[in-house]
């Protein structure tokens, strides 16, 4: 049973990685684990966490629809979703202690690998988005904190401008 201090540290926590979220565009998966895992357990912050990003990023989708490309948020979303349930289907067979290091090596592996993925300072076209969005899709469904993958540099000059 969660405490009372602990709903509360969680809100706090919460609500500090949400306005870090607002400012950069990521970080609410990375920050919130740490703290969820000793709480809940490390099987049960992918579920909470994906629902928190479902929550997130409709309310991102609201606030930006008149600019939204919706062909290319349409590409995108076709192509991550089959990644999304295979990597679902394939977090549901880890246990406890495979899931800690699942989760850890990937918030772990994230920080630099957005870091790279920035200074690419390039573009994908279309069959790139396409693949890009696939293996974000496998990520996303089976880790937490890989929002911070979805740059700039990985999508079509400006969509990040414009989305």
């Amino acid at each position: 049973m969660i405490t009372l201090s602990q709903t509360l540290l969680i809100a706090a926590v919460a609500f500090l990685a949400s306005v870090l979220g607002g400012v950069t565009g990521y970080g609410t998966g990375l920050l919130l684990p740490p703290v969820l895992i000793p709480l809940i357990g490390a099987e049960a912050v992918v579920p909470v966490i994906g629902l928190s990003a479902l929550l997130t990023n409709a309310g991102r989708v609201a606030a930006w629809w008149p600019r939204l490309d919706r062909r290319l948020a349409l590409r995108v979303v076709l192509a991550a979703a089959p990644g999304v349930v295979i990597g679902a289907a394939l977090y549901s067979l880890l246990s406890g202690p495979r899931v800690m290091v699942l989760i850890g090596a990937t918030l772990v592996a994230l920080v630099p690998l957005r870091r790279w993925l920035m200074r690419r300072h390039g573009a994908l076209g279309p069959g790139g988005v396409t693949l890009a969005a696939a293996g974000y899709g496998l990520l996303n469904g089976g880790t937490s904190g890989s929002g911070c993958c979805c740059c700039r540099s990985c999508w079509p000059r400006g969509w990040a401008d414009r989305a």
